[in-house]
């Protein structure tokens, strides 16, 4: 038996269909970052370190600070070495009425000298501050010098040199610390009104019976428990203050003159105030 073999049919081409190219994928683009929420207590940022160069500057700041604080504290024992001047001054702005012109202390006092022109002549000198100057700064005459008013200052003592002051009609050293008077108060016989209330004068000198043209004399408020003796030299005093001193009885000398006499505020029974008499024409206050 014989087989025929039929030959097989060409082989068809398939269709080309080439393949696309193949294109880059763009890559895929990042999330959006995620803001954090606000926390109902943010903690604060830290700061950063505070660099050597600015501490050095921090404490040179405080170290310049400190010198002056300490220069301003040593003003009152420098000023009157470098000056020689008998005060103490301090720190806050004094002024001193001088002829009706204003000074402060330091520029004042300064001037204060017989040899300096610029500040004579000096009629009406009043110094008014507190805790100001223990000493008058006074040192020789004050050439027409007719008013010395030194008030609220812890005034100790008057100097002798007080009595150099040959012109002076006024004297008010009032409301310091006074507790004697020097003898050489007795040199100022122009002297008309002399004031020395609220200070702790204990006893006057005889010497103030020198004092013949005073008019006015007011011891207010001290620790004076009797007169001198010479007071009674006085013969033109009308005014005399002796309220709220240690009188226990009432004053056995006074001025022949004397119109206005002020005496309450002492030691000295009510019988025995009501009971003193003046001349006709003159009063007792107490």
């Amino acid at each position: 038996m014989s087989i025929t073999t039929s030959p097989l049919p060409p082989a068809v081409p398939l269709p080309s269909s080439p393949l696309p190219e193949t294109q880059p994928v763009p890559p895929a683009p990042s999330p959006a970052p995620v803001l954090p929420t606000a926390s109902p207590n943010p903690v604060a940022p830290v700061l950063p370190v505070t660099t050597q160069k600015g501490y050095t500057a921090t404490v040179m700041i405080m170290a310049g600070i400190s010198c002056i604080l300490i220069a301003i504290a040593s003003l009152p024992f420098l000023v009157p070495i470098l000056t020689d001047l008998p005060f103490i001054l301090r720190t806050q702005p004094e002024r001193i009425s001088v002829n009706k012109k204003i000074y402060t202390p330091l520029s004042y006092f300064i001037l204060l000298d017989e040899r300096n022109a610029a500040v004579y002549p000096v009629q009406f000198l009043r110094i008014n501050s507190i805790d100001f100057i223990r000493n008058v700064p006074i040192q020789g005459n004050i050439p027409h010098l007719e008013e010395l008013t030194i008030d609220n200052n812890p005034v100790e003592h008057l100097p002798d040199t007080l009595g150099t002051l040959s012109d002076l009609k006024t004297l008010y050293v009032t409301n310091g610390r006074l507790s004697s008077v020097p003898a050489s108060i007795g040199q100022l016989t122009a002297l008309e009104n002399l004031s020395l209330t609220g200070n702790r004068i204990t006893k006057l000198p005889e010497s103030i019976g020198n004092l013949t043209n005073l008019v006015a004399l007011n011891l207010a408020y001290n620790n004076l428990d009797s007169l001198p003796a010479s007071i009674t030299n006085l013969t033109k005093l009308e005014i005399l203050d002796l309220t709220g001193n240690r009188f226990r009885t009432f004053p056995r000398v006074l001025p022949p003159n004397i119109q206005y006499l002020f005496i309450g505020g002492n030691r000295i029974p009510a019988g025995m105030l009501r009971s003193a008499t003046l001349p006709e024409g003159q009063d007792i206050f107490y």
